[in-house]
């Protein structure tokens, strides 16, 4: 659209070089870019756009994507599908007490056990895809998703802040070498679509539009 202006063009790579644009996170959030796997994806990779733009240390050196999020964290899953942790309890519980009846038992019995669970972890990533592309993931969600590695996110909403407080917000938190993420109207933009989530990179205050 016309009102936006494109990274890739002179106009673009100007402002991304001018002296008072706050670009502290940009080098470290651009090269982790991805496509979200889905229509309703998006929320999901900006958490691991972020998660590895994180030190190393804090990720124990892997390197994440949106699929191996959803394959190996139960905790992700159970907030996309909305199971509450006392039903995850619930089910952690029963799948030990399989476990722990195929570790008495037989070969055939304990890889019975193991084929159940592989099967119920396929079933609930299918799942999470699904509703996923159907009903994208909320702000609440979206920050539980770093929750869940352990990396505290803070939720503001736009009715409970003001436009000068999130331009400070901003340029705070760019300067500081942290992230920000936005939930934002892609029409209200001028793009095709509805609700988006994507990580700032870069802030640039004086520039106008």
């Amino acid at each position: 659209p016309e009102t936006l202006v494109a990274l890739n063009s002179t106009e673009g790579s100007t402002i991304l070089k001018s002296p008072g644009t706050i670009d502290d996170s940009f080098w470290r959030l651009s090269i982790h870019l991805t496509t979200q796997i889905n229509n309703g994806a998006c929320a999901l990779a900006t958490t691991a756009v972020v998660l590895n733009a994180l030190s190393p240390e804090s990720l124990n050196g892997n390197y994440i994507n949106q699929s191996s999020i959803l394959s190996e964290s139960d905790c992700v899953r159970r907030r996309i599908l909305g199971v509450s942790d006392d039903v995850a309890g619930s089910s952690n519980a029963e799948k030990k007490k399989v476990e722990t009846n195929a570790s008495k038992g037989s070969g055939p019995v304990a890889a019975a056990a193991v084929e159940t669970e592989t099967s119920q972890q396929k079933t609930d990533l299918e799942s999470a895809l699904t509703h996923l592309s159907k009903h994208g993931s909320s702000l609440s969600q979206a920050s539980g998703y770093f929750g869940c590695y352990s990396v505290p996110a803070r939720e503001v909403y736009a009715k409970e802040s003001t436009l000068e407080q999130f331009e400070s917000d901003l340029a705070t938190t760019i300067k500081a070498g942290e992230f920000i993420v936005v939930d934002f109207h892609r029409a209200s933009v001028g793009l095709a679509g509805h609700a988006h989530f994507s990580p700032v990179a870069a802030y640039a205050p004086n520039c106008e539009g």
